[in-house]
């Protein structure tokens, strides 16, 4: 995982969506299953992105997979954050992805952990500066929490 450095996404549909952000759950889920501008979403995301998966600075296309868009901060534990724009990241971990993984080798936003409830104080985001410090990336391809 790299630091990335956002800039806006000037995507009108996402600006109009979070200036009425979901505020439970059900609303938040509902809303983004219907959400019509995600492929802009996405496609600025990917640009800002340097074309990277968010957690494991892979291109998708390299491995005829496709992005989807991660919610650092699950939309269920924080649904206000659903639309915001700074909680979005372009990861290639979709579910489709992640049924060619072994479960131990599984890690980002879909790990079994995250998908309860996270400590967001906790969590390392790629927007945070030094993201790359709490990681090692193993000669095998795994990328596992560095000893600190």
């Amino acid at each position: 995982m790299r630091f990335i450095k956002q800039s806006p996404l000037n995507v009108y549909g996402l600006t109009q969506a979070n200036e009425n952000p979901p505020t439970i759950q059900a609303e938040s889920t509902s809303r983004w299953s219907s959400f019509g501008y995600k492929t802009e979403v996405l496609q600025r995301l990917c640009r800002q992105q340097c074309q990277l998966c968010c957690y494991s600075e892979v291109r998708a296309d390299k491995l005829g997979l496709e992005y989807h868009i991660e919610h650092i901060e699950n939309k269920s534990q924080n649904p206000t954050r659903t639309f915001d724009e700074s909680n979005l990241a372009a990861s290639i971990f979709s579910s489709d992805c992640l049924k060619k993984l072994q479960k131990e080798d599984i890690f980002g936003g879909h790990t079994l952990a995250k998908q309860t409830s996270v400590d967001i104080t906790r969590f390392v985001s790629c927007y945070q500066n030094d993201c790359e410090h709490y990681f090692a990336f193993l000669s095998d391809g795994r990328i596992v929490p560095k000893k600190i």
